[in-house]
């Protein structure tokens, strides 16, 4: 980010990514890339289980498996079989010469692979072996010699590449394009006889033999594509459908297993291929482009392209050496006789093959049988391959350049087919490209006559034995279910005869068409989804048994439709119903018809009496009307008083109205017959009319009661228009006018009725009563044939539809029938399999019926059935999978509301209804007990039938089970109909073997297996881990081995839950399962030392330690109780605890309803508890469960727990048993008692002498508390009986008396000191008396000894440590029974020995990791290979690469397989589904110990594969030939030098062109030519290791013009290693050198003869390393004059970082910029960007700096396949900004000056001064001469420059510089010296630049010293440039100011730099992204201008520090580049 208050960059903006609202902060603003703004989420696509998933296990597959599955982490054998059969065959197509060998390595090729070799002559020879259509039209053609042409080829090619077979395995095509031998350019394609025609042509010759012969029999050859539906006629197609079905059942019935045979043709057959042309011309070219384009088009287009490559002499050699054999039809190739000797005397340190096939023996040639080449053989020969070359070759040349080069595969003509065979299998076996399987039918001799000894047979097939593993086939997942038909939607039980052997199991076909179709092509039957349960279901069982909740049920989870048999009864009873209807009807029609005549006129009759009262009704008030109206006028007349207002007597009407005049309402309405509402509605009528008759005064006003009387009769006559005049109302009564008003039903005339038909209902009656009266009832109720024809019919009608839905892929539907009864006579129309249901499900009531059974069913009828609520509360995968996979849809509020109302209106008449009781019949209930019983005995006859039929039925008892039970039931055995399960044992052998004694830390991981596969528990118990998380270690007597695995329980309980639904405990699809907790039990007696032990560990481990005391203390009592426990013990305040209680208590608490009163029992509590500690008495089973599931289980305990005193007796033991608490190991301390009571007595001593004396100390102060109360109350006592015998005294007593009585003496005044005289008497005698009485309180207390206390504390530790022994040496028993770990340690060692032992006991649960559970196995190389073959195991997504190698090295671009396999250090380690090749000792180690970690690694997504390309060049003896030969050991590399191919094409090839050449120039003793050599360098780099690994040149390239060629054939090496070694330690090497072997035969080279090859060598490498450093500057010096080893280790270092180069350049090159490798000038020039060789920034600044002078290519960086050229100043700019400087423009390239060796003087600018010292030294006008070592042409001038420093700069910037004229001084005037100038002049000649240099870089840097001020910063700053820059110090000095201001420098940004670094990205506590822009420049901006923006290259960027260029880094990491730029500066302009 930069601050934008005050500036504003000066640069020009373009939104690079039009993003135009991008939201930034104030006053900043985003340079980098913006699609880091917007980044796009990837859209996850979602998919949903499917249902074949809840078969398997919903944790038990991935299904459906993402498209993208290269690097996706599969666990299970199913899913991998599943992506294998998901990935397309892998196909390879074979180009070449002809003769080159494409037919023989194809041939070769499909044998190795399995494939189908597709070549001309092998699809024509099919053709016409299978005697198909085409192929017998063909052979018609070949007979009359007419070949076949390209285009009928290449369609029938696209056949068979559509066949079955070919589709599973891939196919090899060789021999295309079929090249002719003839030069001419237009080829003619000849006109073929047509199918067609030919079939016509065949018909007619048969139908005129049959004819000769009086006799047409059926052809005994019929087109074999011709279709059963093409042979029918019309009447045959339109026969009934029920015929055919019968047919169908009686041929299924008398057909018989027909023997299982495989196919003798594999490949489809062709039809309608020939068709008729008229022969045509067509260039060859386009013939043989076309075939091979048509190759790469088909539907399987080719993944591998081979090349074989030959000399066109050579390939003329080998066909003359083919024979051709016409007795046998083969050819024969006579073999080459040359004999080749050696003349090597020395050992060759390296081989150029890695793997040499011996010779085959020598073979006679016998020409007897064989015929010899024509003569003109050669010379079409040489035709065919000029056509070959001039035509094909350029064509194919740019389709392998377009195809993926790892996938391109060259081999060498020349070599022996084994040969070319290796190089092929060693290029595809780095390549990840999975084997083809084909299935292996098993033949059985002997059918076994059950399926399930079939199985029990199965293991003993395609078994091989590894050591201690055994891989068997075993069951698949489809069990006894035939695939191919599952795949059609139909369960099939397949037949034992028809097995066949695929991947790791069997599979079962079920016909012989199966069979084959299985065999040709399996992947379409194999995929898991066709395992979701077919929907043919059948329900069964009695009345209201749920039928239809299941039915439901099913058709929610299937999508299928429900066909309800009682609804389909009802269809079938009205059909047959109609059908007696219409009999019926026609016998009572006659009847019927009379009746409907007799209604007819009786309607009629009333009718017209209806309507003659009505008119008379109407007569009769009309004529009241006219007659009352006329007479109103009259009176009307005659009075014709004022008028009167209308509204007045309205008010007067309303005023009789309210007055209540009874009698005149009365009267009105007796007359009017209108009641009171309808009155007062006249009356507002009348009001409202008022208003328009007030008016007008002339109306007259009516008397109310004639008002009412008119209104009434107007009321009456309402429907009589007429009514306001009464002219017409008079005709009206005359003419009766007033008719045509009547009601419609009076006036409206009856129809006469029509003829009877169906659905009347007076026809429905009389058929009805017909059929009663005649006992019809039962023939109309349809039979059980009627019935079951309609269902057989639905059944069809739903599989055609299926059939048409899914294009003929599935032929049959879903369908789920309700209802059916069981009766057989029903069950009998459904023998033919296609009819018969897959699954049978029947629901049973077996509970005896009564009054409450019945009165159940008789409520359940009534209720409203509810069946989602009860679907969805079972719990089943199924229902699971569905509810996932199903999309809801959107529900509105209003359907929620309605829904609830609706179910809690329904739920509460439920309750209505249920709650009513009844008495049931006894004849109901014995009817409905008669129907069970008759359902029961159908049910057990059509379960034999089912059973003889192999179909699944499904059995469901009722009693005592809920609605969700009953579903989870079916389900459930829905999805078991068809597993394999075998029985719950073991074979014996398996069961003893126990590898529990090896201890893991003893196992050798290099070379040990477990003998068994065990499951994904290995072997602990799977059901006690799902459920409780516990690893509970399974008993092999309680094993099951399922899909050759063995799984261990620990009781039989968990083994049948296993085999009641295994897919519930088993999760393979998740290998990373809870890390279980770590749980340790420590135990032993009394004084073992266990406490203290537990803490420790605890603390050491990071465990929580739990004291099980202070558990019980915690969890079993409640908290108010006192504590229990020897620590809580004491014996002075405890009551002792008697032993009677506790034996009740004991008994009584088995009862859990019991708990709630022990716990409230304090005293029995602690009974309980004390009991359990010192007399071994078990706790509470109830309670003590309770407790140690709340330790075990507790989700706040993450790491585990040490449990300290738990189990201490077998109850203990048992206890948590039950509760499946089981730990991981227990630890028991073995002691003695001496060391017990040595450990305990002096602590128990200890409190019990505390407790001792806290007690006396209670005691005496109870005593001392006693006596004061004592005192307190006697002398109470006293003082009262004194004042009550005074008082007594002076009552009853004279005062004489009084004398006497005191003078007695007590005793206490007798033994008082002081005497008589001192005491009262009275006083005295009072207190003896009450001491007497109540005497004075005394300690009586017994207090132990100290010996006692000792030997009681010894005798109970004793008695303590026997209980605790016992029980323990009880307990262990058990444990052993178990498995359970348990390690006895002697606790009676020193303490930190106990520790120690303890600690490396634990080691193995510290070491834990998550892959505990995992399972792998070492095998060897051919048993990985043979498992991989056969399908047992896959080809990980690692493919051969080592998976802990790639771990280590993520940047390694070398495949370690077959460097390991050369080694010997290959192991393939097995784990789960997948082979993984691991390539070291210790690397196998540290994989099995955790295979998850490397196999969930994402490094292989990072793989990049590349060779190594390397060579070294060095002087005679430097090591060349040492090093070369250990670095391609070491790496695999093939070591190419040029005596190893020489010698290679003389030994191998002696008969080829390239030797004889050879031979010529060695024997006339010649130099090689370079052509030769290059020759023989490139045949022997076609090899695998090429470009697999690389390959090392020894002492190539010498020449440029042998490097020129490397380059051209594509071999220049990556990276030259240039061996440099003086003359001194070439000659001593020589010397030195001593090959014992040979030493007699060839002594040492002598001293002269080294050191002229030493010098020779000198002259010729100059160039060499010329050439490289003007073009690819690759080459890398070392120091060969070191040691040996020394030299190999930087030349390995160098290799290993090249390596990582490659790696990073690898991954990024299409994700952003590089900085570009080894890129040659001509590469360079066709891939350079617009900029050429300029660096753009430089370019932007009016720079032209390129990289031709010095010659540099570290500048060239890669960015979009385009290469850039940028300075080193730029360069890490650049990289951190490829989209701001490199971002694509039109720019105009200016003359750039270039750099020349050779002048004219004519064309000499300022005769040859150096113009650039000129300027920078104005105005001293300094005048040097230029040299012609530094020269240079620009604007057809030439230049001279003094140094190369001066020609750099002219270089960069020509236009400064190229037009200045040098000043020539005049002889007038004088030379002055310095000493004479003035103080301006001296100044401006002297440091007037360097004060201005000075002053403006201090402007441009603003310089700031921590702690300085600016005026200060500034002028030291000044200081140390003057002293830097001052020409007469010392270099020394000057160096050192130098360090000195670039320290200066360095510190006075350190505060700028601290500020952009903490408000980058690198900032933790700031979440903005980085807003920083590399160099720019700023100026004043407002905030208006602020936008969103992609900076582009900005206008001046300022010059770096000469820090920052002199430490500037060469390459800048990916991580740096968030960082800061450090020559990021502010400048003006």
């Amino acid at each position: 980010m930069i601050e934008f208050e005050n500036y504003k960059s000066n640069v020009v903006v373009r939104d690079k990514y039009d993003f135009k609202d991008v939201p930034v902060s104030k006053g900043t603003v985003f340079c980098g890339a913006t699609e880091r703004i917007f980044e796009k989420q990837e859209e996850v696509e979602r998919t949903s289980p499917l249902l074949a998933a809840a078969v398997i296990g919903l944790d038990n597959t991935a299904i459906p498996i993402p498209k993208k599955s290269k690097f996706i982490n599969v666990w299970t054998d199913h899913d991998a079989q599943e992506i294998f059969l998901d990935t397309k065959p892998t196909c390879y197509v074979i180009f070449g010469k002809s003769g080159a060998g494409a037919f023989k390595i194809g041939e070769a090729l499909s044998k190795r692979l399995n494939c189908i070799h597709l070549c001309p002559k092998h699809i024509i020879s099919d053709e016409l072996e299978q005697r198909s259509q085409t192929g017998r039209t063909l052979d018609f053609n070949l007979k009359r010699n007419i070949p076949c042409n390209f285009d009928v080829m290449l369609k029938i090619l696209k056949t068979k590449v559509q066949s079955p077979s070919v589709q599973h395995r891939g196919y090899v095509i060789s021999g295309i394009p079929l090249v002719p031998s003839s030069k001419d350019k237009l080829c003619f394609i000849k006109a073929l006889f047509s199918e067609e025609g030919f079939l016509i042509v065949e018909d007619l010759l048969f139908d005129i033999i049959c004819n000769i012969k009086k006799k047409k029999p059926t052809k005994s050859v019929s087109s074999p594509n011709a279709s059963e539906s093409s042979q029918l006629s019309g009447e045959d197609e339109k026969e009934d459908v029920e015929e055919e079905h019968h047919a169908e059942e009686e041929a299924v019935e008398e057909e018989e297993a027909a023997p299982a045979a495989l196919p003798k043709f594999i490949l489809d057959f062709c039809s309608n291929v020939i068709e008729h042309k008229k022969g045509y011309y067509k260039t060859t070219q386009a013939t043989l482009l076309t075939q091979i384009e048509e190759i790469f088009k088909l539907s399987l287009a080719p993944d591998v392209i081979i090349h074989a490559s030959c000399p066109d002499l050579d390939i003329v050699t080998i066909k003359k050496h083919k024979y051709l054999n016409y007795k046998t039809g083969q050819s024969e190739m006579k073999p080459f006789e040359f004999t080749y000797v050696s003349d090597i005397r020395r050992p060759p340190k390296f081989v150029i093959s890695d793997f040499d096939f011996p010779d085959p023996p020598p073979t006679i040639f016998n020409p007897k049988y064989n015929c010899l080449v024509p003569g003109h053989f050669k010379e079409r020969c040489l035709n065919q391959i000029c056509n070959y070359q001039n035509m094909v070759f350029p064509f194919m040349d740019k389709k392998i350049k377009d195809f993926n080069p790892r996938r391109f595969i060259e081999i060498d003509g020349r070599t022996n087919l084994k040969k070319m065979l290796h190089n092929v299998m060693e290029r595809l076996t780095l390549l990840h490209i999975q084997p083809v399987l084909v299935p292996e039918p098993l033949y059985l001799q002997e059918s076994a006559e059950d399926i399930e000894e079939f199985w029990k047979s199965v293991s003993s097939f395609n078994t091989i034995n590894s050591g201690v593993l055994n891989f068997k086939r075993t069951p698949s997942h489809w069990y006894n279910r035939c695939p191919v038909e599952l795949k059609l939607r139909r369960s099939v039980v397949g037949n034992p005869k028809y097995a066949m052997a695929l991947f790791k199991h069997v599979y079962v076909m079920s016909s012989l068409d199966n069979f084959i179709s299985f065999y040709k092509n399996p992947r379409p039957y194999l995929k898991l989804k066709y395992l979701e349960p077919t929907c043919r279901v059948i329900i069964v069982g009695t009345k209201s048994s749920g039928k239809s909740m299941i039915a439901e049920c099913l058709s929610w989870i299937f999508d299928c439709p429900i066909t309800n048999f009682e609804n389909l009864l009802e269809k079938e009873k009205e059909k047959k119903y109609e059908i007696f209807a219409r009999s019926i009807l026609s016998e009572i029609i006659a009847t019927i018809e009379d009746a409907r005549h007799r209604d007819w006129q009786r309607s009629e009759s009333d009718r017209e009496t209806k309507l003659n009262a009505w008119s008379k009704n109407v007569l009769k008030l009309l004529n009241e009307y006219c007659e009352f109206v006329n007479s109103l006028k009259q009176k009307e007349k005659e009075k014709r008083p004022v008028k009167k207002r209308r509204t007045k007597k309205v008010a007067e009407k309303k005023e009789l109205l309210e007055q209540g005049d009874q009698e005149l309402l009365d009267d009105v309405k007796e007359e009017n017959q209108l009641p009171e509402e309808e009155e007062k509605q006249v009356l507002v009528l009348e009001e409202e009319k008022e208003i328009e008759y007030t008016s007008e005064e002339e109306h007259p006003i009516l008397d109310p009661q004639d008002q009412l009387k008119i209104n009434a009769l107007r009321q009456k006559l309402f429907f009589l228009p007429m009514l306001d005049n009464i002219e017409e109302c008079e005709i009206a009564i005359s003419d009766k006018s007033f008719l045509e008003y009547a009601p419609a039903e009076l006036t409206t005339v009856t129809k006469k009725p029509a003829i009877p038909i169906l659905g009347d209902e007076d026809v429905t009656i009389a058929i009805s009563n017909y059929i009663l009266t005649n006992e019809l009832g039962k023939e109309i109720e349809p039979t059980s044939d009627e019935i079951m024809s309609e269902i057989v019919k639905h059944i069809y009608t739903i599989d055609e539809n299926h059939e048409q839905e899914t294009n003929g892929e599935e032929l049959y539907g879903k369908y789920i029938i309700d209802g059916l009864p069981s009766d057989p006579e029903y069950w009998s129309h459904l023998n033919n399999p296609k009819l018969t249901p897959d699954h049978t499900i029947a629901l049973i009531e077996n509970k005896e019926v009564d009054q409450e059974l019945m009165l159940y069913y008789t409520n359940l009828e009534k209720c409203t059935k509810y069946y989602a609520d009860k679907i969805l509360a079972a719990n089943d995968p199924l229902i699971e999978t569905k509810l996932v996979s199903e999309k809801t849809k959107p529900i509105s509020v209003k359907d929620i509301i309605e829904n609830l109302i609706d179910y809690s209106f329904n739920r509460a008449f439920n309750a209505i209804v249920v709650s009513e009781n009844q008495e049931i019949p006894e004849s109901n209930m014995t009817s409905f007990s008669e129907s069970i019983d008759k359902f029961r005995e159908d049910w057990d006859s059509l379960k034999l039938m089912l059973e003889e039929k192999s179909k699944s039925y499904i059995e469901v008892e009722l009693e005592n089970k809920t609605d969700v039970e009953i579903i989870e039931e079916v389900l459930l055995k829905l999805r078991n109909s068809y597993t394999f399960m075998p029985p719950a044992s073991i074979d014996e052998d398996e069961k003893n073997d126990d590898d529990d004694d090896i201890d893991s830390a003893t196992k050798d991981l290099l070379t040990y297996n477990d003998p068994k596969f065990y499951c994904e528990t290995y072997t602990y118990s799977p059901v006690t881990f799902f459920i409780r998380d516990t690893l509970w270690k399974g008993n092999p007597s309680f094993s099951l081995l399922y899909d050759n695995k063995v799984h261990n329980f620990a009781n039989e309980e968990f083994l049948e839950k296993f085999r009641r639904d295994k897919s519930r405990y088993m999760f393979y699809n998740k290998p990373l399962k809870v890390f279980p907790k770590i749980k340790v039990c420590l135990t032993g007696s009394i004084g073992c030392g266990a406490t203290v032990l537990g803490k420790k560990i605890a603390k050491e481990l990071g465990l929580l330690y739990i004291n099980f005391a202070d558990i019980i203390n915690f969890y079993m009592k409640p908290r108010h109780f006192k504590n229990v426990g020897r620590k809580y013990e004491n014996m002075f305040i405890d009551e002792p605890l008697d032993d009677d209680g506790v034996v009740e208590f004991q008994m009584g608490a088995e009862d859990e309803n019991e708990m709630g009163d022990i716990l409230t029992n304090e005293t029995e509590m602690r009974r309980m508890i004390q009991f359990y500690f010192d007399r071994g008495t078990p706790l509470t089973s109830f309670l003590a469960q309770k407790m140690i599931k709340k330790i075990w289980f507790n989700p706040f305990v993450p790491t585990g727990f040490i449990l300290d005193g738990y189990p201490r007796m077998p109850s203990d033991f048992e206890d948590m048993l039950s509760a499946t608490c089981i730990p991981d190991i227990i630890i028991d301390l073995a002691s003695n008692s001496d060391v017990a009571i040595k450990r305990m007595a002096p602590g128990m001593f200890t409190q019990w002498k505390n407790q001792q004396l806290e007690a006396k100390e209670k005691a005496k102060a109870k005593l001392n508390k006693e006596r004061e109360e004592w005192n307190d109350r006697i002398t109470q006592k006293v003082v009262i009986k004194l004042i009550f015998e005074e008082i007594f005294d002076n009552m009853f007593f004279p005062p004489g008396d009084k004398d006497k009585r005191l003078s007695v003496e007590s005793a206490i005044m007798d033994a008082h000191p002081s005497g008589s005289s001192n005491v009262d008497p009275l006083l005295f005698n009072s207190y003896n008396e009450l001491i007497q009485e109540y005497p004075e309180p005394i300690d009586t207390n017994e207090w132990e000894s100290n010996n006692e206390a000792r030997e009681r504390i010894e005798s109970r530790i004793q008695v303590l440590f026997e209980t605790d022994d016992e029980n323990i040496q009880a307990m262990k028993e058990l444990i052993r029974e178990q498995k359970i770990k348990m390690t006895t340690i002697d606790g009676t060692k020193p303490e930190y020995k106990v520790f120690r032992e303890c600690l490396s006991t634990l080691m193995f649960l510290k070491h834990r990791n998550r892959s505990l559970l995992e399972q792998t196995f070492v095998v060897s190389i051919e048993t990985a290979n043979w498992l991989l073959q056969n399908g047992f195991c896959f080809v990980s997504k690692f493919n051969r690469i080592c998976p802990v190698h790639i771990y280590l090295y993520p940047k390694s671009v070398q495949n370690s397989y077959k460097i390991a396999r050369r080694k010997g250090t290959l192991y393939p380690v097995l784990h789960r589904a997948y082979i993984y090749f691991i390539c070291k000792a210790e690397y196998v180690k540290t994989f099995r110990r955790n295979p998850l970690k490397f196999v969930t690694s994402k490094a292989i997504e990072a793989y990049c594969e590349y060779p190594l390309r390397i060579s070294f060049i060095g002087g005679p003896k430097s090591g060349v030939s040492t090093l070369v030969a250990k670095i391609a050991k070491d790496n695999c590399l093939i070591n190419i030098s040029k005596g190893l191919a020489i010698r290679r094409v003389l030994e191998r090839m002696p008969w080829t062109e390239q030797a004889t050449k050879l031979r010529s120039q060695l024997a006339d003793g010649e130099l090689l030519d370079d052509d030769v050599i290059i020759d023989a360098i490139q045949t022997a780099a076609i090899d695998h290791r090429t470009v697999t690994y690389g390959f090392i040149l020894d002492g190539m390239p010498e020449t440029p013009y042998r490097a020129k060629a490397l380059v051209k054939l594509g071999l220049y090496p990556n990276i030259i290693f240039d061996l440099n070694v003086n003359k001194i330690k070439a000659v001593e090497n020589c010397l030195n050198e001593v090959n014992y072997d040979n030493l007699k035969y060839l002594p040492p080279f002598p001293k002269p003869l080294i050191e002229k090859r030493y010098e020779n060598w000198r002259i010729r490498t100059f160039k060499i390393r010329e050439w490289i450093t003007d073009d690819y500057q690759n080459l890398t010096v070392i120091n060969a004059n070191q040691s040996k080893w020394k030299v190999f280790k930087d030349v390995d270092d160098c290799i290993f970082e090249i390596a990582e180069k490659i790696h990073f350049y690898l991954v990024h090159v299409d994700k952003g910029i590089v900085r570009a490798m080894w890129v040659s000038n001509e590469s360079f020039s066709e891939r350079q960007s617009s900029y050429k060789n300029l660096c753009p920034v430089c370019f932007s600044k009016k720079v032209y700096r390129h990289s031709d002078f010095p010659p540099d290519k570290k500048g060239i960086v890669q960015y979009k396949n385009t290469f850039y050229w940028v300075c080193e100043e730029h360069l890490e700019s650049v990289m951190m900004f490829p989209h701001f400087y490199l971002a694509p423009q039109d720019i105009e390239i200016p003359e750039i000056p270039a750099v020349v060796k050779s002048i004219k003087k004519q064309f000499l600018y300022e005769k040859g001064t150096c113009i650039v010292t000129y300027a920078e030294t104005l105005p001293a006008q300094k005048v040097v001469a230029g040299s012609l070592d530094y020269a240079c042409r620009y604007r057809q001038k030439a230049y001279l420059f003094c140094s190369k420093e001066c020609l750099t700069k002219f270089l960069a910037k020509p236009h400064l510089y190229y037009d200045i004229q040098v000043f020539r001084e005049s002889k007038n005037f004088k030379k002055l010296s310095l000493k004479n100038l003035p103080h301006l002049g001296y100044l401006e000649q002297t440091i007037g630049n360097v004060l201005t240099d000075a002053c403006c870089s201090v402007n441009v840097l603003r310089p700031k010293y921590p702690g300085l001020s600016f005026p200060l910063s500034a002028i030291i700053f000044i200081a140390l440039w003057f002293k830097v820059n001052n020409p007469l110090m010392d270099k020394e000095k000057k160096a050192l100011y130098h360090k000195a201001l670039v320290v200066f420098e360095a510190r006075c940004k350190m505060l700028t730099r601290v500020g952009l670094v903490l408000r980058s990205m690198n900032n933790p506590f700031t979440s903005y992204p980085i807003c920083h822009h590399a160099e720019p420049t700023l100026r004043p901006v407002e905030q208006e201008e602020l936008c969103s923006v992609t900076i582009q290259a900005p206008a001046n960027v300022h010059k770096s520090s000469i820090y920052v260029q002199k430490h500037k880094p060469s390459f800048v990491q990916s991580d740096r580049r968030l960082h800061v730029s450090s020559s990021m500066a502010r400048t003006h302009e």
